[in-house]
């Protein structure tokens, strides 16, 4: 009886700990560059990112450069480019309003009190300003699914997108970017290839689709780069979406969204 009881407990406490882990926590006001956890040769580079207010640490030390980015997470990031950093933050705290609103929208909006306000914030300015939407199955039910992983190919969209509704992406003609080719993603993918994000790609819809770019982590210095190979149907960490972020801004395919930051500086004799 004892040994089944305590079976019973562990059981218990497993699938407590599972659903506490499920659980993306809120964005810290941690302040940038003080993280133990992002290397000396990133920490340039995660550091700019964060003072434009485009991501944060998740924990009181650490990036967590290495998590995969989660849905809810890239709402955030996607919200905060399309509205400007500093207006996302402003946004009010409203959640019972959030709450009724994605539910005209998703089944699946959380609404206990595990999640802040972020995440419901977040939620409802990356469906209001056509960042992210949810999955419609064949009955018409849309979900969010806010903690699953995003691939690369999703976040290279919800980047774009984000940056279009702020109107701070510099590309030749963003209206000519569909999303019903196939793959879904080759028009985008061919967008950063062209404004020199990324300078190798293969988006056939094989497996094997890729991204390929260098990240630049001295300006001062050209030659210190490495080189960053990411798969499009893989999930991306945070750490790469901060590369990304800081690609694009640096390569000029976007402005800083709130527009009172100095430029990344050019690097001479990128490729």
């Amino acid at each position: 009886m004892k040994r089944l009881l305590s079976l019973a407990f562990l059981l218990a406490f497993s699938m407590n700990i599972f659903s506490v882990a499920a659980v993306e926590t809120d964005p810290t006001d941690q302040p940038c560059g003080e993280w133990d956890d992002v290397s000396s040769t990133y920490m340039d580079v995660i550091t700019d990112v964060c003072e434009r207010g485009i991501m944060a640490g998740l924990g009181s030390s650490n990036f967590d450069g290495d998590f995969g980015i989660s849905r809810a997470m890239a709402a955030t990031v996607g919200s905060r480019i399309a509205m400007g950093p500093d207006d996302f933050n402003s946004m009010e705290d409203a959640n019972s309003f959030y709450i009724d609103q994605l539910q005209n929208y998703f089944t699946d909006v959380p609404t206990n009190d595990e999640w802040n306000n972020w995440l419901l914030k977040a939620m409802y300015y990356a469906r209001t300003q056509h960042v992210m939407s949810g999955d419609a199955n064949s009955g018409g039910v849309t979900t969010f699914r806010y903690n699953d992983d995003v691939t690369t190919a999703e976040i290279l969209k919800i980047l774009f997108e984000a940056a279009d509704a702020r109107d701070v992406l510099n590309v030749s003609d963003a209206s000519s970017v569909s999303y019903d080719g196939s793959p879904w993603y080759a028009d985008v993918v061919a967008e950063y290839y062209a404004m020199g994000v990324i300078n190798s790609y293969s988006a056939d819809g094989g497996e094997g689709d890729y991204i390929q770019f260098y990240i630049y982590y001295d300006t001062s210095d050209s030659s210190k780069k490495n080189l960053i190979r990411l798969g499009l149907n893989d999930e991306i960490t945070r750490q790469n979406v901060a590369f990304l972020v800081y690609e694009m801004i640096d390569q000029g395919m976007m402005e800083d969204p709130n527009g009172d930051l100095q430029e990344v500086p050019d690097t001479i004799g990128r490729l």
